[in-house]
C-alpha cells in the first residue's frame, strides 16, 4: 500500500530540478530566509492587537498624506499647464496652408467633402476628497473577541 508521493513518482520532482538549485549556497540562503521568517513570526506573536491596530492606523495616515500630496501636485500641474496654455494663446502660431482652388471640372463642385468638427474634449472628473470629519488619531480599536471558556 503505497501512500501518495512516496513511490517512484513522488521523487520525480527531484529529478527534474535544475542542478544549480542543489548548491550549498542555495541551502544556506533558504535556511537564512527560514530564520528571518521565524523571527518575524515571533515578533508578530509578541505584538498585542492594540499595537497592531495602531501600526495599521499609522500606515493608513501615511498613505492618506501621500495621496493628498499627490492630488495637490496634480492640481498644481494642471494650473501650470492652463497658465501656459493661456500665455500661448496670444502668440501667433504657424500659418495654415491656404485652401487650393477647385476647378469647375472637379467632382466636388463645392470645394470638396466637408469634415465634421471633432467633439469637444472632456475633462476627467476630479477625484473625490476623503471625508474631512474623520480623525484617525482618535479612532478606537475594536474590542478583542471574548475568550472561549471550556
Amino acid at each position: 500500500a503505497d501512500q501518495p508521493g512516496t513511490g517512484a513518482r513522488g521523487y520525480d520532482y527531484l529529478l527534474s530540478m535544475p542542478l544549480w538549485s542543489l548548491t550549498r549556497e542555495r541551502v544556506e540562503a533558504l535556511r537564512a530566509e527560514c530564520e528571518a521568517k521565524e523571527a518575524e513570526l515571533a515578533a508578530l506573536v509578541a505584538t498585542s492587537p492594540v499595537q497592531l491596530w495602531e501600526r495599521d492606523l499609522a500606515a493608513v495616515e501615511e498613505g492618506l498624506t501621500d495621496w493628498e500630496a499627490e492630488l495637490d501636485r496634480a492640481a498644481a500641474d494642471d494650473k501650470t499647464a492652463q497658465a501656459k496654455g493661456k500665455a500661448r494663446a496670444g502668440k501667433p502660431g504657424p500659418k495654415k496652408a491656404e485652401p487650393m482652388e477647385v476647378d469647375s471640372d472637379s467632382d466636388y463642385a463645392d470645394g470638396g467633402p466637408k469634415r465634421k468638427k471633432p467633439p469637444p474634449k472632456r475633462k476627467a472628473p476630479a477625484a473625490p476628497a476623503p471625508p474631512a470629519d474623520i480623525d484617525f488619531a482618535e479612532a478606537v480599536p475594536p474590542p478583542p473577541p471574548p475568550a472561549a471558556q471550556r
